[in-house]
């Protein structure tokens, strides 16, 4: 990658020279950057400009702090802007294709290369933004303020690697680490699904990824918010997940197992509340006109009696024998909802979103349907 020969190739300069060197190669990036008018339609055209802008406020700095002799700080804000270009440039060049949420991205293992995980960390943040401008989330204060913490962790390991510390060898792989499991709980928090496949992740950290996921899980907008004491105990999970990082980067690998015990268990817990309080209201706010509809109501009432009586059904079989149960009840809960949605588009003859949530219901039930299958072909069932 251009930004790390960037870095190996400083040689023997002395540090003013380096600086001057690495800001004149900013100024002309950005003197070269393509005009807004002249980037395909459908790209990330705001995410561009909004990089660029970052790139040249870097670039004032890095020019004041090498005027006052700070060449170290000079450097910095010069490869920082260096790295706010290039992802200007992914975003300038990637078309704006509709993604699945049930899509995983990325399913290379953390490699030992330090270049190798910052890039997996880099492409991490632009997929959760990619996800996050097709389908126009808002997203709440706490997600935003872990997106911008992953983005911090990000510019961390990349200085670390640009110092080359050899005291510290590991320094970069545990700062991006950190990271990544941090952008699989945002990605699930979002996406109801996982970034990272945790069985394909390095041994020593499988449990964290799978602890993310099923914490972001638990955490899905739209059921859990809507209980009460939810933001107390998703606060508590994300709490959990934190100290399960801190005791891995720490080398206490009984501590880490520990919190990743507790956070599986209050992740499973907060699920079930959220589906016993859906199953309490299956139609949410929605509300019949019996006099209007008449029979044809009432059978709607029995079908909706029906689904309630079978997704109860389904609920205490996972719970009884599957063993991690928090990805095929997020499945349920979901296609709960979108029957409920499905069933207002229709009688209000709303084609479009009807078959948008048809389409929604089948992608849940394949997910639901993938999970039993694994769960009936553990040994004794």
């Amino acid at each position: 990658m251009e930004f790390f020969e960037r870095i190996e190739n400083f040689g023997k300069k002395t540090p003013s020279e380096k600086a001057s060197q690495v800001l004149a190669r900013l100024a002309t990036v950005i003197g070269d950057a393509p005009y807004t008018a002249d980037l395909e339609v459908g790209n990330f055209i705001d995410l561009f400009s909004m990089r660029l802008e970052k790139a040249k406020r870097a670039y004032g700095k890095a020019k004041k702090a090498l005027a006052h002799n700070q060449t170290r700080l000079s450097i910095e804000h010069s490869e920082r802007g260096l790295l706010h270009y290039e992802l200007a440039e992914i975003h300038a060049h990637t078309e704006a294709a509709p993604l699945s949420t049930s899509q995983t991205f990325i399913t290379t293992p953390i490699d030992g290369s330090s270049e190798l995980i910052i890039e997996k960390l880099q492409e991490a943040i632009c997929r959760i933004k990619l996800l996050i401008e097709y389908k126009n989330i808002a997203l709440s204060r706490e997600l935003r303020t872990h997106l911008s913490a992953v983005v911090l962790i990000l510019q961390d390991a990349i200085e670390s690697y640009a110092r080359n510390d050899d005291n510290d060898p590991t320094i970069v792989s545990d700062t991006a680490t950190g990271g990544l499991i941090w952008c699989q709980y945002i990605y699930a928090s979002l996406a109801r699904d996982s970034l990272y496949a945790p069985k394909q992740e390095a041994r020593a950290v499988r449990g964290l990824f799978q602890l993310a996921w099923d914490a972001g899980i638990a955490a899905f907008e739209q059921f859990s918010h809507s209980m009460p004491g939810a933001r107390s105990k998703i606060h508590a999970l994300e709490n959990f997940l934190q100290s399960a990082i801190n005791a891995y980067l720490e080398g206490d690998v009984t501590g880490m197992e520990n919190f990743v015990r507790l956070g599986t268990i209050e992740s499973t817990a907060l699920m079930k509340a959220a589906m016993r309080a859906d199953l309490a209201d299956p139609t949410g706010s929605a509300t019949a006109d019996t006099d209007e509809r008449g029979a044809s109501e009432d059978s709607g009432d029995r079908a909706n009696l029906s689904f309630k009586k079978t997704a109860a059904a389904i609920i205490e079989l996972l719970e009884r024998h599957h063993s991690e149960p928090a990805r095929a009840l997020s499945s349920l809960a979901g296609m709960q909802k979108d029957v409920s949605s499905l069933k207002r588009a229709i009688r209000q003859e709303n084609w479009k979103e009807a078959a948008a949530l048809v389409q929604s219901c089948r992608d849940y039930l394949g997910i639901l349907s993938a999970e039993v299958a694994s769960m009936t072909a553990s040994p004794g069932l």
